[in-house]
């Protein structure tokens, strides 16, 4: 006998609304700029399923997307940001201007700033001139590709100062090209 939960047959509806509309607004930024990338997510079988569209265009009023399940990936992910989110070290993902791009709690911490107010910032606001010739001397090995590791003191955001140990490694994006620093 086939059971019916309204409830499930509601979020599947509202998952599959929000994939309409990612969709199509992939669609217009693809007529406009000739690509778009989009994620969206769909309820298959009472299970959230995700997945990543690339949509180009082809002629003036037509596009072709190819969709891939991202469901594993994402998963995979989810599982990485939350065992970097948990552990007792601070991780920071720096650009190579030395603007920090993403940053867990233990690094918030470490740094003396609220929680969530460390992204953004950079980290010539937490080191003395000195300081911060060397990080830069030490992210140049990086840009070659080389880890490094190295001690730094900081001043917090509360005034403390701070001696930490750096573990870097340099970060990657998708292409495989160096973009920053991974500590």
């Amino acid at each position: 006998k086939k059971q019916n939960f309204p409830e499930r047959q509601e979020m599947a509806q509202a998952a599959a609304k929000r994939a309409i509309a990612t969709i199509n607004r992939g669609i217009s930024e693809a007529l406009i700029s000739n690509k778009a990338i989009i994620k969206y997510s769909l309820i298959r079988t009472g299970k959230e399923r995700f997945y990543q569209a690339s949509i180009s265009r082809l002629e003036a009023d037509e596009v072709v997307m190819t969709v891939r399940d991202v469901t594993e990936e994402k998963q995979k992910e989810d599982e990485i940001r939350q065992l970097a989110e948990n552990v007792g070290d601070g991780i920071l993902k720096v650009d190579w201007n030395e603007k920090i791009v993403e940053a867990n709690p233990a690094a918030e911490r470490l740094f003396g700033v609220p929680a969530g107010t460390l992204t953004g910032r950079t980290v010539h606001e937490f080191v003395a001139d000195e300081m911060l010739k060397k990080i830069r001397k030490e992210t140049e090995k990086r840009k070659r590709g080389e880890a490094n590791r190295y001690e730094i003191e900081i001043q917090t955001a509360k005034n403390e100062g701070r001696s930490l140990l750096v573990i870097a490694a340099p970060q990657k994006d998708a292409k495989g090209t160096l973009v920053g620093t991974l500590a």
